[in-house]
C-alpha cells in the first residue's frame, strides 16, 4: 500500500513538470490542441482531457445543467434530482424538509439501491457528504441554490470514490462567479400550507479574483399536525487564479434545520422533532495545462451536531433524555490526469486520505452509544484509456479499452482492491462533432463498509461484519446529433441496460431470539434506463424510462418510472408541463409487502419583465387512495406556489 501512495505522488509530481517539457501545444496529428481538446470534471477524480474525440469514461453519467436547476426554483435539489435522472425516486413525509432518525425521508434510491443504507454516495464537490455514524445522507442540506451543476454517476462507482458508491454516486458542484463584475440574484416564493422560501446570493468577479456567497431560508407549517419545518443555510466561496495554470478556491457551507416528524397516521407522535447543524469547509488547489495534464490537491472537514427528540405516542410519557450526536469527516485528495499524446493514451490518478468518526449519546451517564469512535481510510486509484482510430468514409471509427484499480485500506478491514474495465467504441465525423455514436461495456466492482451504527450501536450491533460487495455490468449505446433513420435533427438518446449481483450485505437476523446484523444478504438487479431529448427552435421535450427487477426488493425504490417534459419559450414567456408516472413504488417489503402506483403532473408558467421573471406553478397527484411514498404518511395531492426572482449583473467599467 505505501508503495501505491509514493506512486502516485510521484505521478502527482510529474505531471507538472511534464506540462511544461511536453511538445508545443500548437499542433498535432490532428490539428491544433487548442480547438481539439476540451476538459471534463467527473465527480471527485481530476479533470480528464478529452484529447479530440476521446471518450468520457465508460461509466453511465448523467448531468443536470444550471438552467435546469434554476428553471425549477426549488430550495431543495432532490425534486431537480427525481426530474432529471432516470431510474431515481427519493420520497416525502410532507410537504417541506425530511429530517433524520426514524420516520425520516428523502431517501434516495437508484438501480435497486438505497442512500439510507448508505450504498449511494453524496458528494459536494468530490467529497462525501453523509452522517458518519449512521451512513445516511443529510437531505434537508442540500439546497440547490449554491449548486452549480450535479453528475449522476449510475452503477458501481468505487474506483473513483470507494466506500458507499455500490449503487452509484451523486455529486454536487457549487457555484462560482464566471463573468467579470457582480452579479445579483434573490427568489422569493409562497406555497400551499405556509410553505414560503427565500433566497438572495452575491457572485462578483474581477481580474484574478472571484468571490460568491447565498443565504437560504425555508419554512412551513406543514401538512399535518406536528409537521412544521424551518432551515436557514449560508454558503461563501472565494477564488483566486494564481496564473493562467494554477488557481486556489476556498468555501464554506453552514446549515441548520428545526423539524416535527409528525409520526404515521396509524401511529401519530407528539413532540417528535430534530434540530440539526452542519458544516463543511474546503481547500482546492487546481492546476489545468490544457492538452497535457491538468489535477487538484484539495484539503476538506465536514462536522454535524444532532439534537433528536423521538417523541411519544397518546397515553406514554415524554422522552426523559434527548438523542445527542456529533461526527465529523475529514481528508485530503489528491488526483491527476495526464494526456500522451504520441500514444494516444490517458492516464488518471490519485490518492484519497479520509478520517471520520462521531459520539452519540442519550443520558450521557448510562446511555453512550458511540464513545468518540474513528476510522481511517487511505486509497490510491489508477484509470488508463488508449485510443485507436480508423478513418472510414467521412467517419472516424475509435475504440478506447479502459482499465483501472484501486487499491483502498481500511483501519478495520486492511486492504480492499476494486477493479473496473470498459470498453467503448464510437463512430465520429470528420467535421468534428464530438458524441456522435457510442457503444460501451462496462463491468465494475462496488462495496461498502459497515458503519457505526450497524457494528457497534443498540442491540443487533456486530463488531465481527465484513464489508458488502457488488459487481456491476453494463451496456450502453449513445446518440447525439441527427438521428437519419427517421430524418430527425437536435436528437439525442441513451439506453443503458445492467445486471448487477451483490453479496454479503448487512441484514438483522433473529439468532436465540435476539436480533444481531450479519452478512447474510444477496441480491440481483437487472433493469434499463432510456433517456431522450429533442430540441427545435423555441420547444424542446425531454423524455425518461427506467425499469429494474429487484430479486430482493427495497423500500423506496420504484419498479417503473416514465416521465416526459414539454417547454415552450414564446418571447419573454415560459410555458413547461411535466408528467411522471410511478410503477409500483415498494413502501413495504417482506410478509407486508406494499406497493403504490401513481401519476404526477406538474406545471409553470414564466414571465421575464426586464430584471424580474414571476412564476406560478403547482402539481398534482392522480391515484387510488391516499398519495405516498412512504407507509402511513399520506401527502396532498395538490400543491401549488408562486413568486418572483430577479437577476442583476453590473459589470465594471474599463
Amino acid at each position: 500500500m505505501k508503495k501505491n501512495i509514493l506512486f502516485l505522488i510521484s505521478l502527482f509530481a510529474f505531471c507538472s513538470l511534464f506540462s511544461q517539457e511536453t511538445e508545443d501545444s500548437s499542433k498535432n496529428e490532428n490539428g491544433p490542441i487548442s480547438d481539439a481538446n476540451q476538459v471534463l470534471k467527473i465527480g471527485s477524480i481530476p479533470p480528464v482531457l478529452i484529447y479530440r474525440y476521446a471518450p468520457t469514461l465508460t461509466l453511465s453519467i448523467d448531468d443536470i445543467s444550471p438552467v435546469e436547476i434554476e428553471s425549477k426554483g426549488e430550495s431543495s435539489i432532490l425534486p431537480v434530482l427525481k426530474e432529471n435522472i432516470p431510474g431515481l425516486f427519493y420520497n416525502s413525509q410532507g410537504v417541506a424538509g425530511y429530517g433524520v432518525s426514524s420516520g425520516a425521508s428523502g431517501n434516495i434510491t437508484m438501480r435497486g439501491f438505497s442512500g439510507s443504507a448508505g450504498r449511494i454516495l453524496i458528494l459536494i464537490d468530490g467529497h462525501p457528504q453523509y452522517a458518519p455514524i449512521y451512513g445516511h445522507p443529510m437531505a434537508d442540506t442540500y439546497t440547490s441554490d449554491n449548486i452549480k451543476t450535479v453528475e449522476v454517476i449510475h452503477g458501481a462507482a468505487s474506483l473513483l470514490y470507494g466506500s458507499n458508491a455500490m449503487g452509484g454516486a451523486i455529486n454536487f458542484i457549487t457555484k462560482e462567479e464566471m463573468s467579470n463584475g457582480n452579479t445579483l440574484r434573490m427568489r422569493a416564493k409562497v406555497g400551499s400550507y405556509g410553505t414560503t422560501q427565500c433566497m438572495v446570493s452575491d457572485g462578483f468577479r474581477h481580474n484574478k479574483i472571484s468571490l460568491f456567497a447565498s443565504g437560504n431560508y425555508e419554512h412551513s407549517n406543514g401538512y399535518r399536525e406536528n409537521s412544521a419545518y424551518n432551515s436557514l443555510s449560508g454558503f461563501a466561496k472565494i477564488g483566486y487564479s494564481i496564473n493562467r495554470h494554477w488557481k486556489l478556491r476556498a468555501n464554506a457551507n453552514i446549515s441548520h434545520f428545526d423539524i416535527e416528524m409528525p409520526g404515521s397516521v396509524s401511529a401519530p407522535l407528539n413532540e417528535c422533532e430534530a434540530n440539526v447543524t452542519r458544516g463543511i469547509y474546503t481547500v482546492t488547489l487546481d492546476n489545468v495545462y490544457f492538452g497535457h495534464t491538468n489535477g487538484a490537491l484539495d484539503v476538506y472537514y465536514n462536522w454535524g451536531q444532532h439534537q433528536i427528540n423521538d417523541g411519544f405516542k397518546e397515553g406514554e410519557k415524554p422522552q426523559e433524555y434527548l438523542f445527542h450526536s456529533t461526527d465529523y469527516m475529514g481528508g485530503v485528495n489528491m488526483k491527476q490526469s495526464i494526456y500522451l499524446i504520441r500514444t494516444r493514451t490517458s492516464l488518471t490518478g490519485g490518492f484519497n486520505l479520509k478520517l471520520y468518526g462521531g459520539n452519540a449519546y442519550r443520558n450521557p451517564t448510562t446511555e453512550i452509544y458511540a464513545d468518540h469512535l474513528s476510522f481511517s481510510e487511505t486509497a490510491g486509484y489508477i484509470l488508463a484509456r488508449q485510443r485507436f482510430s480508423k478513418e472510414l468514409k467521412n467517419n472516424y471509427i475509435e475504440s478506447y479499452p479502459e482499465v483501472g484499480l484501486r487499491a483502498e485500506n481500511h483501519s478495520l478491514y486492511g486492504t480492499i482492491l476494486i477493479p473496473m474495465a470498459g470498453f467503448t467504441l464510437k463512430s465520429v465525423n470528420k467535421a468534428g462533432t464530438i458524441l456522435v455514436r457510442n457503444v460501451k461495456l462496462l463491468y465494475s466492482k462496488g462495496f461498502r463498509t459497515p458503519n457505526m451504527r450497524e457494528l457497534y450501536m443498540y442491540a443487533a450491533a456486530n463488531a465481527d461484519l465484513l464489508p458488502e460487495h457488488c459487481h456491476n455490468f453494463e451496456c450502453a449505446f449513445e446518440y447525439n446529433k441527427d438521428f437519419k433513420p427517421f430524418n430527425i435533427d437536435n436528437f439525442s438518446a441513451k439506453l443503458d441496460l445492467y445486471h448487477t449481483i451483490g453479496d454479503n450485505i448487512v441484514q438483522t437476523v433473529m439468532i436465540d431470539g435476539k436480533p444481531k446484523n450479519q452478512n447474510v444478504g444477496e441480491f440481483k438487479n437487472t433493469g434499463v434506463e432510456f433517456s431522450m431529448e429533442r430540441n427545435i427552435k423555441d420547444l424542446s421535450v425531454n423524455g425518461k424510462y427506467s425499469y429494474v427487477y429487484m430479486e430482493t426488493p427495497i423500500v423506496g425504490s420504484p419498479r417503473q418510472k416514465a416521465g416526459l417534459s414539454i417547454q415552450y419559450q414564446l418571447k419573454n414567456t415560459t410555458l413547461k408541463v411535466g408528467t411522471q408516472y410511478i410503477d409500483k413504488l415498494y413502501l413495504a417489503v417482506g410478509q407486508t409487502e406494499t406497493t403504490k402506483s401513481f401519476a404526477l403532473i406538474d406545471a409553470k408558467i414564466s414571465q421575464q419583465i426586464k430584471a424580474v421573471n414571476l412564476f406560478v406553478q403547482g402539481e398534482t397527484a392522480i391515484c387510488s387512495g391516499d398519495y405516498e411514498t412512504m407507509l402511513g404518511y399520506p401527502l396532498p395531492k395538490f400543491t401549488c406556489s408562486a413568486g418572483l426572482s430577479l437577476y442583476l449583473h453590473s459589470t465594471p467599467k474599463e
